[in-house]
């Protein structure tokens, strides 16, 4: 199966590496060049608005949702960093021999500090997932970041723009190697910020976050942001419809129609499958008094762990009318809802550029950070915090 995976994607790279090098031949270079990587849906109304740019887009899957007329006229091509050459190759190589190195010398010492929590030693384990990062992963990551290097010192874009940094390690690598070449990168579609103790999000590496209004913008300035690196620039999907959802009324003999964003999982004591399935049976528990309703449940369109979703919302709904959506825009099915329920996520602060009457619930590590973050949006009417 490993080989078959590897056969199809050698295979999708060489035609989109031959649709690009068409493309560039039949095009001449726009005055813009964007590096993006992030969902058309996010992005498009931006190109919409700069005719005089082209597009390299990192995220291949993004080609079944763009027309080829927009394709045409942004000179899009759908390339990755895969490439490096024998040097770079010999200098990774370097460079992770090194690294071992110098871990090896300290693995002693760290490995007899003992690291207790909660009175157990985990020394010896965590020197442990430290050497297999250090052994099997550090090679790789060195790889691509000199493959990184030559995607970008070829590509030349004026700009790279990046969705949340916090996932594939492609994202921080795209960023960190823009600001060593000097390209400005930024980070779109960012409302909401985890600045709690221990917090792994408080710094990022690109140089600019696009945030959605002054409120996330003064949140972050005590962190060692300047306003220059944080332009408002509200949410790029979103903003092009403003004005344009209308939620249905709903009369006597029709269902209340209840809009859920899921949530996304992360294993980690802040959202894991356990919250999940708290957060459905909460919200099921809400509505299942309810004689004349049903729910729109939205999963996130990466969702990777949709079946262990389906089954979490099939036991937590049954009994109740309910329909699952995935690929369909969030605004769409805004029109189709009375009301919404959202959790820590900027989908809940898009339901409320949509107009949508709002509650924000928070179970789990989130239950905090959605009181600390959602309360000044409580106090002002704008939403419910449960």
């Amino acid at each position: 199966r490993m080989m078959l995976w590897r056969v199809r994607r050698t295979a999708a790279s060489a035609l989109f590496a031959l649709a690009a090098a068409i493309l560039s031949v039949v095009r001449r270079r726009a005055p813009i060049r964007i590096l993006a990587s992030d969902y058309w849906g996010t992005i498009g109304p931006l190109f919409t608005a700069l005719p005089e740019s082209e597009l390299v887009l990192y995220d291949r899957k993004e080609f079944a949702h763009i027309s080829l007329s927009m394709i045409w006229k942004h000179r899009i091509r759908f390339l990755q960093a895969e490439h490096i050459s024998r040097a770079q190759r010999r200098r990774a190589t370097a460079a992770h021999q090194a690294l071992m190195g110098e871990w090896n010398s300290a693995k002693d010492a760290v490995k007899a500090l003992g690291a207790p929590w909660k009175g157990a030693p985990l020394g010896a384990m965590l020197t442990g997932v430290v050497d297999d990062m250090v052994r099997y992963q550090a090679g790789q990551v060195l790889e691509e970041v000199e493959a990184v290097y030559r995607f970008l010192e070829r590509i030349r874009p004026e700009a790279v723009l990046l969705r949340t940094l916090f996932g594939q390690w492609h994202f921080a690598l795209l960023a960190a190697v823009a600001k060593q070449l000097g390209i400005p990168a930024i980070e779109l579609q960012h409302g909401l910020e985890n600045f709690a103790p221990g917090s792994l999000s408080r710094r990022h590496p690109v140089e600019y976050l696009g945030v959605y209004g002054t409120l996330i913008r003064d949140e972050m300035l005590p962190f060692g942001y300047t306003e220059r690196q944080l332009p408002v620039i509200g949410s790029l999907r979103f903003d092009a419809r403003y004005g344009k959802v209308k939620r249905p009324e709903c009369p006597a003999d029709e269902p209340l129609t209840f809009l859920c964003v899921a949530p996304d999982i992360f294993f980690s004591p802040v959202y894991d499958t356990y919250a999940a399935c708290e957060y459905f049976a909460a919200v099921a528990a809400a509505v299942r008094p309810l004689r004349n309703a049903q729910v729109l449940i939205k999963l996130r369109p990466s969702a990777q762990h949709r079946s262990f979703f389906l089954g979490a919302i099939e036991r937590a709904f049954e009994g109740i009318p309910h329909r699952i959506f995935q690929d369909e825009p969030l605004e769409d099915l805004c029109m189709q809802a009375n009301a919404a329920i959202g959790c820590y996520s900027t989908a809940t602060l898009e339901l409320l550029i949509c107009s949508m009457p709002t509650v924000v619930l928070g179970v789990g590590g989130e239950a905090d950070m959605v009181k600390c973050h959602f309360e000044k949006y409580a106090h002002e009417g704008a939403l419910l915090v449960a």
